[in-house]
């Protein structure tokens, strides 16, 4: 379902400062909609972002991301493609959807470690959100035909912001940033690493 009205339930969270370089921790990219989790870690709808009618026409937006330390993936926090976002992509030569449930396993595992001990209610539905959410579950959803392989970020059914922009999630952010831990994080994006409990 598309969701086109917000709860003013939760007042919103303050907005995230734009930072002028990624090697800073965060940088600038074209998102393409934000999906919606409620409470209990449901899917609750889909937001084109969207600010014209083009496919290029992307809301651009500072966002949590890490470049280069010997990788050539940027590590992305609260956001990135629907591949490893929502275990989703496009099908080469088809256009139709294939599953990427490895993708989605590093993202899961990466930001079970980034939150661990995070206390908001926010990132508490996110992180429930990736531990029910199955790709094959896209089915449900048929927004996410004409979005494969685009930029997402997440909101909180109950708050304005989305979910990189609360205080929590930033202060998660830096927690990785600041421990000296990035080697350790991208690693987790790396094909060869063993995620799974």
């Amino acid at each position: 379902m598309i969701v086109s009205q917000r709860s003013e339930a939760f007042a919103p969270s303050p907005a995230l400062p734009v930072r002028p370089a990624a090697n800073e921790g965060y940088g600038r990219e074209k998102i393409h909609l934000a999906v919606v989790i409620g409470s209990r870690g449901q899917l609750v709808g889909v937001e084109s972002l969207q600010t014209g009618f083009t496919r290029r026409s992307e809301r651009l937006m500072a966002v949590p991301q890490l470049e280069g330390l010997g990788h050539p993936t940027p590590l992305n926090f609260l956001w990135g493609k629907t591949g490893p976002a929502l275990g989703i992509r496009r099908r080469k030569g088809v256009g139709t959807c294939r599953l990427d449930e490895l993708a989605f396993e590093r993202f899961k595992a990466f930001h079970r470690t980034a939150l661990a001990g995070i206390d908001d209610i926010g990132v508490e539905a996110f992180l429930k959100f990736l531990e029910t959410w199955s790709p094959v579950q896209s089915q449900e959803f048929p927004e996410f035909v004409g979005c494969l392989d685009l930029n997402l970020v997440f909101r909180f059914q109950y708050d304005d912001a989305f979910l990189h922009e609360r205080q929590a999630a930033r202060q998660a952010w830096s927690r990785v940033l600041d421990q000296g831990s990035q080697q350790d994080a991208i690693s987790l994006y790396r094909a060869d690493r063993q995620i799974l409990p």
